[in-house]
């Protein structure tokens, strides 16, 4: 599979292509665990605006008891702020570099190129560059081409 990162240096895009033709299992893994950390986050900010927008309608209509409504809100949305700063904790950043970093290295890339450098994707690449890549090359075999050639090959008992 062909892959095409933009880098960005002093504002000017600069394009490198990449093939990417194996992607070990521990990927995958490490993916599975970061879409799991991904979906937890989105639900506990769902969350979150659901109960701050319950707490400005609470302020609205001034119902009985709404002070004490408001000071619960405002302690669970603060659990779940913490919960959701606690991803970069939980090693969401790092596990991410690692599974870019695998890929890379199995596909040839060296150690001293700049793309085996986390500074790299962090500071001149858009936001979403790493996930994207990530998941790319987990999905580059799903070319139906190569799925159904794999099948065949493990079921014709060769």
């Amino acid at each position: 599979m062909e892959y095409k990162v933009t880098i960005y240096e002093k504002g000017k895009p600069r394009v490198r292509t990449l093939f990417i033709e194996r992607v070990p299992y521990k990927v995958f893994e490490i993916a599975q665990r970061l879409e799991r950390m991904t979906q937890e986050t989105r639900q506990n900010v769902e969350t979150m605006q659901a109960i701050e927008k319950e707490s400005a309608e609470l302020r609205e209509k001034r119902p009985d008891g709404w002070k004490d409504k408001i000071k619960e809100n405002a302690s669970e949305i603060k659990d779940l702020a913490d919960r959701i700063y606690a991803v970069e904790d939980a090693g969401f950043f790092k596990d991410r570099f690692e599974a870019i970093k695998i890929i890379l290295s199995v596909n040839g890339i060296k150690e001293d190129d700049e793309l085996m450098n986390e500074s790299t994707w962090a500071d001149k690449m858009d936001f979403a560059d790493p996930m994207a890549f990530i998941t790319s090359a987990l999905q580059k075999d799903i070319d139906k081409k190569k799925l159904l050639t794999a099948v065949l090959r493990s079921t014709s008992g060769d």
